[in-house]
């Protein structure tokens, strides 16, 4: 069993916000330890932020011919698996896959990825979407459950420890 919660988005400036407020309303209410969230918030608000700035775009015709204006759309997903804790973020660009670079010193930007993969110790990836234009960040937690009454949380919420 497993705990998940979806929130759907504009991809737009307020997205990581957003994204952010939802997964900190959520997590705490699943037993998780609290560096395990402050964790989960930092990455959220790293893919967020990436999914906006490469897939975010003024509104696009709904179809190449024509058709109403929509804002490209993107999407938080937090999955509680045993003792995993999978952050996936979906964004509308399907040529822009994530690069896991070394920023220059001075440089205002580009450390996210970099920061998703030293947290997560490696485990984040991505991976086109099946069926709609886009793609799939993803990113994994571990942690160890110590606390029997965390261990009798996740129980309650149907996960097994």
């Amino acid at each position: 069993m497993a705990a998940q919660s979806r929130l759907e988005l504009a991809c737009e400036p307020s997205a990581p916000r957003r994204a952010r407020a939802h997964a900190k309303d959520v997590l705490p209410g699943w037993g998780l330890p609290q560096g395990l969230v402050d964790d989960a918030l930092l990455i959220v608000s790293e893919l967020a932020t990436n999914a906006v700035r490469h897939a975010g775009a003024p509104a696009v015709p709904d179809s190449p011919l024509h058709g109403p204006l929509r804002v490209p759309l993107c999407c938080l997903t937090l999955l509680l698996v045993a003792d995993h804790l999978y952050i996936s973020f979906y964004d509308e660009a399907c040529n822009r896959p994530p690069v896991l670079r070394r920023a220059p010193d001075d440089a205002e930007s580009g450390r996210g990825v970099a920061l998703v993969d030293g947290l997560t110790g490696g485990a984040w990836g991505w991976q086109p979407s099946s069926g709609k234009p886009g793609k799939f960040v993803w990113a994994q937690l571990n942690f160890v459950l110590s606390d029997p009454q965390r261990a009798e949380k996740l129980r309650s919420l149907g996960v097994s420890a």
